[in-house]
């Protein structure tokens, strides 16, 4: 998930399009590139490429396609950003360091993903 202050996206929208363009085009390039991907990785880094294969194959980062498609599905799938969501509320509720779950559609605006997948669709 990426995050940006309201100030920030209302003064650089176009800073904002810049970012998600470049993760998308990073994912592109890690699914074509992957042994040299991780190399960089692990030389930036310092985990071995091994450690941090590990860590990208138990895990899924979504690509524009699902950021596309299923941000906010009401649904228990793991791709569901509203599903996502409530675990991690859930989580800082129970801990008491938020004191109200947050409405999730106020909060996330998919314009720049809708912008960005209707130019680059996949």
């Amino acid at each position: 998930m990426i995050a940006f202050h309201s100030d920030f996206v209302s003064k650089r929208p176009d800073g904002v399009r810049a970012i998600l363009f470049s993760f998308s085009e990073v994912q592109k390039y890690y699914e074509d590139h992957k042994k040299e991907s991780l190399n960089i990785m692990s030389n930036l880094t310092g985990v071995s490429v091994e450690e941090i294969a590990q860590g990208l194959n138990q895990s899924r980062v979504l690509d524009l396609y699902d950021n596309y498609y299923y941000p906010m599905e009401n649904s228990n799938q793991s791709n569901s950003l509203n599903n996502s969501g409530k675990y991690i509320g859930n989580f800082f509720l129970d801990r008491s360091q938020i004191r109200d779950y947050p409405d999730l559609n106020k909060i996330i605006d998919p314009k720049f993903v809708t912008e960005l997948f209707n130019t680059n669709p996949e």
